[in-house]
């Protein structure tokens, strides 16, 4: 695994300032980052815990709002080489029926470097990691992802990582897709 390359989970403070076209004035994002997928996931997860604020349940409403590494580990994620915001990546929700899908996605400058199938393969760490959790929000057996047909870079970065190509497919929106999965450990 490449060292220079780490995950941080966004705080959700950061990600509404990001939604709003926030951006740090002192180098530590990468001037290409975010690109359109970043704003898409950030304001998936800012939905989620918006909702998950309005529960009764003042425990994930606490671990939500004021520390984000406590709360479930399905959110989004920085990517950083070397200390920089490279790109992003995550878990589009929380797992559901023991599955949960992610997504990547690196700045142009960045891309060939290794940084997306080191981040994915954090991703599967956490995954895994959530298993083991007695208080997990929700176990996962299956973690799934998908890539354009013609997006043969980011096929080969699930490949890499580890997860198995299960095949072509359609998106919600009818294109061509590429369908990957990977079981996670017991």
């Amino acid at each position: 695994m490449d060292e220079s390359v780490m995950l941080r989970l966004m705080p959700l403070s950061e990600a509404t300032w990001l939604l709003a076209g926030g951006r740090p004035q002192d180098g530590s994002w990468h001037p290409e980052y975010p690109l359109d997928g970043d704003q898409r996931a950030c304001g998936g997860y800012v939905d989620r815990a918006t909702k998950d604020r309005a529960t009764k349940d003042r425990a994930t409403k606490d671990r939500a709002t004021e520390d984000p590494s406590a709360a479930h580990p399905f959110g989004y994620y920085q990517v950083l080489r070397n200390g920089v915001v490279i790109g992003g990546a995550g878990f589009h929700s929380p797992p559901a029926s023991g599955v949960v899908e992610i997504g990547y996605g690196i700045v142009p400058a960045e891309r060939g470097r290794g940084s997306a199938t080191a981040a994915l393969r954090m991703l599967l760490a956490i995954a895994t990691e959530a298993n083991a959790d007695p208080h997990a929000v929700a176990g996962v057996e299956l973690v799934i992802g998908s890539a354009d047909h013609g997006n043969e870079a980011s096929q080969r970065v699930m490949l890499a990582a580890g997860m198995r190509c299960d095949g072509p497919g359609t998106d919600e929106m009818g294109e061509a897709i590429v369908r990957f999965s990977w079981d996670v450990p017991v």
